[in-house]
């Protein structure tokens, strides 16, 4: 009983939603059945021969099969191919600018471009905190910071005597 096969994703023949698969399958792959999913393919033929709507729909993909063959092929030229690889985004961009690209310039990700920039941050403070670091006096950087920021008043000579002369 043809009513009855079931289908792949478990369906039954003759169930709308076939009838609708069947369509989606006819707009997007048209009426030559070699260019239709192989695991549907049956199905989609049996819903061809019971269903007179998915037949007629059958019938109009043929007929743009057709239109669409008759059409004029047309070679692009070599400025057209230009601009468009001049305008296209690579599909695969290698090593870490990709990273960069991906965290920072997707706009579908709000969230991570915060996050990765904090990341980043922390990262960074680690780094140069170790590497900076001096390793022969442990006060060594403050005693810099404290001269860098007041050395002009412990340099000054004074304008009168200490006193302690």
């Amino acid at each position: 009983m043809a009513g009855t096969e079931p289908h792949p994703r478990g369906f039954r023949l003759g169930d709308a939603t076939v009838n609708v698969r069947a369509q989606q399958i006819l707009a997007a792959y048209g009426a030559a059945p070699q260019r239709w999913p192989l695991e549907e393919r049956g199905t989609v033929l049996d819903a061809l021969i019971q269903d007179s709507t998915i037949a007629d729909a059958h019938r109009r993909e043929a007929a743009l099969d057709e239109v669409l063959a008759e059409a004029p092929s047309h070679l692009p030229s070599a400025a057209l191919i230009a601009r468009i690889r001049a305008n296209a985004v690579p599909a695969m961009r290698q090593g870490w600018r990709a990273t960069l690209s991906l965290l920072f310039s997707t706009p579908s990700v709000g969230f991570l471009r915060p996050v990765s920039a904090l990341a980043c941050a922390i990262v960074l403070g680690v780094l140069v905190g170790t590497l900076w670091a001096p390793t022969d006096d442990a006060n060594a950087m403050a005693a810099e910071f404290v001269n860098l920021a007041f050395g002009h008043d412990f340099q000054a000579e004074p304008a009168f005597g200490s006193g302690l002369e």
